[in-house]
């Protein structure tokens, strides 16, 4: 991915005394982006990203457009707690760093064809966002996107090793070499290299899942000292829990152990347990309330389990107490309602409908590429094809947030046989939004009349074909 060209600006900074802002996890507060732009010449298209720790599958993403003319553009992310985003204008761009409670002012003159040739970020953190802008302009790369592009390009993680040792170590110097000439807060430098150390580790210990759906790498194919970054002061990082890598990082990693190990089926029995072995206090607290996050969302009975069990064992229920509230009201699509429609793209390049199932149970399912845990339901749902064959069922998945490139792909890879759909970015916010699709896999039920039997269901890999067949019966 390009990124920064030039730069014509003074920016403001701040002494490297700079107060800290607070990092305590405080989900749903606000930081505003404020765009102010002048002079553009044309429709630009704008495209936003920002991951929250709390609760789980916090992602903000907006695409949008700056209009001609000269205007003010406001943009809310909910973060629990400064957090990296990341903006692009006509798909150039980079990192942006967002504080709770705190507005980033970014002033573009768009007289120039070019976005970036003339802008000034202000604010309390303009020095942070100032560096990550130069960051991505002289290493040309953004590097974050450079760590996700490298899983899929290497042939094997060997090569893909040393890869990443190289990368890390030029993130590494440009920081130490940036602060030289640069002042930036003390305090974000110290934050800097924790953050570059656990976007290192998030990467590579996804990588191993990653590749293992989508190259059928085996078992072997991960090298004996993979894992040997991984120490006991990385796993149980006090003061690293605000940070969204590190918890990718954790939960990367701890399912690699639950692979690992033959004796216990359920991951939902395992991650607690992997959890309670090697986090403590806040660090334990934060990756519990997100696992909890996860399965209220995706498996809401196990997660109803889960919940009862461990939260007595939580310090601050305060987190726990507002999933709780937010997970019981976050399904509005209810039971006898109307299914949303839609017309969406199969493999054929024809139109499905959901009305042309009409007559039939539809067990429809939400996925994208690169979810890993789609991945795995994807052989049970061909399970569930066969099943259900010659009986009147259809099983219909519904790929978003992926290329049509990337949709063929993993499609073919599982010879998937279900009736499988693809969605543009226009109906894929529509049904995300419609159907409340807040976790991937995602899963509903829905009656021959086309109503509403049940969203959010059983997975395949739970109890979706008891669920199915007890309907069938009625």
């Amino acid at each position: 991915m390009k990124s920064l060209l030039c730069l014509c600006c003074l920016f403001l900074t701040y002494c490297s005394g700079q107060t800290a802002p607070s990092f305590a996890i405080k989900p749903r507060s606000k930081a505003i982006l404020k765009i102010s732009y002048s002079n553009n010449n044309k429709v630009r298209s704008l495209f936003t990203y920002s991951s929250s720790v709390l609760p789980y599958m916090g992602e903000f993403r907006l695409e949008d457009s700056l209009l001609a003319g000269t205007h003010d553009k406001y943009i809310s992310y909910e973060v629990a707690s400064p957090q990296k985003g990341f903006l692009s204008i006509d798909n150039l761009g980079a990192t942006i760093y967002l504080v709770p409670n705190d507005t980033l002012v970014l002033s573009l003159n768009l007289s120039q064809s070019h976005p970036w040739q003339d802008y000034q970020f202000s604010g309390r953190y303009a020095s942070i966002n100032q560096y990550y802008f130069d960051q991505a302009r002289e290493l040309n790369a953004v590097l974050t996107y450079s760590r996700a592009l490298l899983a899929n390009e290497m042939p094997t993680l060997v090569l893909y090793q040393q890869k990443m040792d190289s990368l890390l170590r030029v993130e590494q110097t440009y920081l130490s070499s940036y602060v030289k000439k640069h002042s930036l807060p003390t305090w974000f430098i110290q934050k800097e290299r924790q953050q570059i150390r656990y976007s290192d580790a998030a990467y590579r210990t996804n990588a191993v899942s990653y590749r293992r759906f989508t190259k059928k790498d085996s078992a072997d194919a991960v090298p004996e000292n993979f894992y040997s970054f991984v120490t006991p002061n990385l796993l149980n990082d006090a003061s690293a829990v605000h940070l969204i890598d590190y918890q990718r990082f954790l939960t990367d990693y701890f399912f690699y152990l639950y692979f690992k190990q033959k004796k216990i089926e359920s991951a939902a029995d395992y991650l607690p347990v992997l959890a309670s072995k090697y986090l403590s206090g806040v660090a334990w607290d934060i990756f519990m309330a997100r696992l909890l996050s996860e399965y209220l969302a995706g498996l809401p009975t196990s997660g109803e389990q889960m919940l009862a069990k461990y939260y007595p064992k939580f310090t601050n229920k305060q987190w726990i107490n507002q999933l709780r509230t937010y997970y019981r009201d976050a399904y509005t699509l209810k039971p006898g309602e109307i299914a949303p429609n839609f017309a969406l793209e199969d493999h054929l390049d024809s139109l499905a409908y959901l009305k042309d199932f009409r007559g039939q149970v539809i067990y429809l399912s939400f996925w994208f590429t690169g979810c890993a845990p789609c991945r795995q339901e994807m052989p049970l749902e061909n399970e569930l094809v066969n099943y259900f064959k010659g009986k009147p069922v259809k099983i219909v998945n519904i790929c978003v947030r992926s290329s049509r490139a990337d949709w063929a792909k993993v499609s073919k890879l599982y010879n998937l046989q279900t009736v499988n759909l693809y969605a543009n970015k226009r109906w894929e916010n529509t049904l995300i939004s419609k159907y409340n699709v807040n976790v991937f896999p995602h899963y509903v039920l829905i009656d021959q009349a086309g109503k509403i039997v049940k969203n959010n269901c059983s997975r395949p890999s739970g109890n979706a074909k008891a669920e199915i067949a007890a309907f069938l019966k009625q």
